[in-house]
């Protein structure tokens, strides 16, 4: 396997009491801050905003290590800034002088796990949007994954609670201090977003790929399309790792079937899919031909193109998040392509 091992131990940094709610810490940036309200708390820390309208992540004291304050530190440095990837912008210390977190642009929305990962929550958050909708979501997410992959960084830990919607053409990334940045590796990773040669991997040890990151972002984007189905899903089905491990992806191209399609509307999905957009998730899944990020950017340009266009089905069945039968020839179609279904 072609991958960089990484040495990751740091020591601890010692911080007897962390901040609170209500408390003051200290940003080189912007001097004195104070904790004004608890927005969330996970594994590593509490998200608390702030009373200079950003947020500030507080790690919990078995998690402050030099190794991390090294990382952070160069993050900072990087300055990246791009609205929605609330990516850490300065350093926070305790009144005290010790290290204990970071401040980033505080997020809106909610996690797109929670809110359209299945259909009656799109129903629900979203009751205006259709088909093109969900593929203009694909197009803005990808345009924050390509900056991000052209300043020389891998997501790494590609999963729906960590990108927050407002709307189709509004959405945060946060968790953004595990990115895989520089020689620093992205230790955590979700079964249904890892590559099936790195399944089983202990992540902290050695760098993602380009290529592993591009097993992720066909995952999201296919689970956008089919809101919340996972590719390697199929009649007869094992676990999630050993359906990715096993390859077994059962979406027909053309007359390339193992007949397993998961019942219920996802053949139907599946099918109003433009040719160019089936191939790729094919070859992706079943062949691991994964293309670029910027890639499947174009890729879905063009997806929003033939539905803003009608070239896809003739009576505009194609615009549904669930249509209800498989797509017909539009005229389109036929005097391109010459051809049956797309």
């Amino acid at each position: 396997m072609n991958r960089k091992s990484i040495k990751l131990r740091g020591n601890l940094i010692n911080s007897s009491v962390m901040p609170d709610h209500g408390d003051f810490v200290i940003s080189p940036k912007f001097g004195k801050v104070k904790l004004v309200e608890l927005i969330d708390q996970g594994g590593e820390g509490r998200i608390f905003e702030t009373d200079t309208g950003h947020a500030v992540k507080i790690y919990f004291s078995d998690k402050l290590t030099s190794r991390k304050y090294q990382k952070l530190k160069q993050m900072v440095d990087k300055a990246i800034n791009i609205k929605g990837i609330c990516w850490p912008i300065s350093l926070i210390y305790s009144e005290k002088g010790s290290f204990v977190g970071y401040l980033m642009p505080k997020a809106n929305g909610k996690p797109m796990q929670k809110c359209m990962f299945v259909p009656p929550l799109i129903a629900k958050y979203f009751p205006h949007w259709n088909r093109k909708h969900l593929v203009q979501l694909a197009i803005t997410w990808l345009e924050k994954v390509v900056f991000l992959h052209r300043q020389g960084v891998i997501i790494g830990d590609i999963n729906p609670l960590n990108f927050l919607l407002e709307s189709e053409n509004s959405i945060y990334f946060v968790d953004t201090d595990s990115y895989q940045f520089d020689d620093f590796p992205c230790p955590v990773g979700t079964i249904n977003f890892t590559a099936p040669e790195i399944q089983g991997s202990n992540f902290s040890t050695f760098l993602r790929t380009n290529n592993h990151e591009n097993f992720a972002v066909a995952t999201l984007i296919f689970m956008i399309l089919m809101p919340g189905k996972t590719p390697y899903s199929h009649i007869g089905g094992e676990s999630p790792k050993d359906n990715i491990i096993k390859g077994v992806f059962s979406y027909p191209l053309g007359e390339r079937s193992n007949k397993k399609t998961p019942n219920g509307p996802w053949r139907f999905i599946w099918s109003h899919f433009p040719y160019r957009v089936k191939k790729a998730f094919f070859e992706c899944f079943n062949e691991n031909k994964r293309l670029s990020s910027s890639d499947w950017l174009l890729l879905m340009r063009q997806y929003k193109y033939a539905l803003d266009e009608n070239h896809l089905d003739p009576e505009g069945e194609s615009e549904k998040i669930l249509p209800k039968r498989h797509k017909l020839i539009s005229e389109y179609a036929k005097d391109k392509f010459n051809a049956g279904e797309e």
